[in-house]
């Protein structure tokens, strides 16, 4: 006969299941090292605007639209639309420094000729007017939610790390940020080692993991406006 399991026993069991379920993720911030001279973290210098690229996920959807499967498709469609509106509601409601645009991704050849009109757009969808930056500006931030994509560039996984990533797959996707001339110049990352078991099941304003695809969006507009406003203070913004 198989004894009884102790009550405490089975609560203590219970309360660990439920930590790691919820528990927190475990970010890191880093650099991404290059031998080009224009090379500036993203703390080096007060933004005068921060273009979010949102992302459209075309060829996801073209690859299954070939193959004639609407129910993957429809779910593609969905999954990026959800994650488009959690990385804006992240930086509208969250990010204060300077203005944000917003543009998708099938955009970006225009957005690094500095051919903004019409391209981008505010957090509610209406086309951007009297915009903080204009051509051949350079003091802006371009950033996106994903792995880094530079070949040209090696990732240092921590500031003064002994250790290096190409610029594969790293330790988990990132809020990346690209110069006006998209070169990856900083980030943010999450440890995806470390992602709670039932995160993804639930609903949040600001995140989104998707059941089906390699698809998310992790807050970090908090994280960034605060080292912003830490290295820049509001009576410093315009030195």
């Amino acid at each position: 006969m198989v004894p009884a399991i102790k009550p405490v026993f089975s609560i203590a069991v219970f309360l660990c299941v439920i930590n790691a379920c919820f528990a927190q993720d475990t970010s890191r911030n880093g650099e991404i090292v290059s031998t080009n001279d224009v090379h500036r973290r993203k703390t080096e210098f007060p933004p005068k605007a921060i273009l979010v690229q949102l992302r459209s996920e075309q060829s996801r959807i073209q690859y299954f639209t070939s193959r004639h499967d609407q129910k993957r498709t429809e779910q593609v469609i969905k999954d990026a639309e959800t994650v488009r509106k959690v990385m804006t509601n992240d930086f509208k409601d969250r990010f204060t420094f300077c203005p944000v645009y917003f543009f998708i991704d099938t955009n970006a050849k225009l957005v690094t000729a500095q051919k903004f009109d019409g391209v981008l757009f505010n957090a509610d969808g209406s086309p951007a007017k009297s915009l903080a930056i204009s051509q051949g500006d350079t003091d802006y931030f371009i950033v996106y939610y994903g792995y880094p994509e530079n070949e040209k560039t090696e990732l240092k996984v921590m500031p003064g790390a002994t250790y290096k990533y190409g610029s594969g797959n790293v330790m988990g996707k990132g809020l990346m940020f690209l110069n006006y001339n998209y070169e990856q110049r900083d980030y943010y990352y999450v440890i995806h080692n470390f992602r709670p078991l039932l995160y993804r099941f639930l609903n949040h304003n600001y995140e989104y993991y998707s059941k089906k695809f390699d698809m998310e969006y992790r807050p970090f507009a908090v994280r960034y406006n605060e080292d912003l406003l830490r290295e820049f203070p509001p009576a410093d913004k315009t030195k």
